[in-house]
């Protein structure tokens, strides 16, 4: 009868190790899911972030006064600046293919907060 038990016990111990195998599986699977959509949304947010910027610098172009200097720089010479920033900083600039590479580096360790 104790043998008996005995494998009943390991049977039992066995199955639960195969239960915690799969819950353990199924959340890092959800993590997984979770830090892809948050990079996917970091990267819309910049590039939202991006396109009001973009606006905004339009909106200035209109209304300057070319002869202004701004620490030793003309006006146009800012303006020159920050369009390139702009063009740096754009999530779109290197198309879908980098934004969704982006996205797929994403691990579940990626974001430990």
């Amino acid at each position: 009868m104790m043998a008996k038990e005995r494998v009943e016990r390991e049977e039992r111990a066995q199955q639960q190790r195969i239960a915690d195998e799969k819950r353990r599986e199924e959340a890092a699977r959800r993590q997984l899911i979770l830090n892809r959509v948050r990079k996917f949304t970091e990267l819309a947010v910049a590039w939202r972030d991006h396109q009001v910027a973009r606006d905004f610098l339009n909106a200035l172009k209109s209304n300057v006064e070319p002869d202004v200097k701004l620490s030793g720089n003309g006006i146009d010479d800012w303006i020159g600046w920050m369009e390139e920033a702009l063009a740096e900083t754009n999530p779109m600039v290197r198309g879908a293919e980098y934004v969704l590479g982006q996205v797929a580096e994403v691990q579940t360790w990626t974001y430990r907060d």
